[in-house]
């Protein structure tokens, strides 16, 4: 929701101050609702592969578990940025809003 020209100025910090409380939820649980799937069925694949190639060799379980540190150190990454972009951008953000909205209460 965009506020219009003729909104109050309480109404666009509401606005405003939800719109960032969104992002928030969304980094902090983007794990969850878009990757974790993606991960549960990526690490079901490798299992099946390696679980296949197994009597190939010891150099496809060894692929497939340096597969699996790569995609997890990948999305620790993914998590990191995500946590550290809320505590360096947002939350600051949220505070002058939440401070904001309350001197004009």
């Amino acid at each position: 929701m965009n506020p219009s020209g003729n909104d109050s100025l309480k109404a666009c910090i509401e606005t405003s101050l939800n719109q960032v409380n969104h992002q928030i939820w969304l980094l902090k649980n983007g794990f969850w609702w878009y990757r974790l799937p993606f991960a549960a069925a990526l690490g079901i694949s490798i299992c099946f592969s390696t679980w296949r190639a197994h009597g190939s060799g010891s150099s496809a379980v060894l692929g497939g578990m340096i597969f699996s540190l790569f995609v997890a150190l990948l999305y620790w990454g993914i998590y990191w940025m995500n946590q550290f972009a809320v505590r360096k951008d947002l939350d600051p953000r949220r505070q002058e809003l939440e401070t904001l909205l309350a001197s004009l209460q």
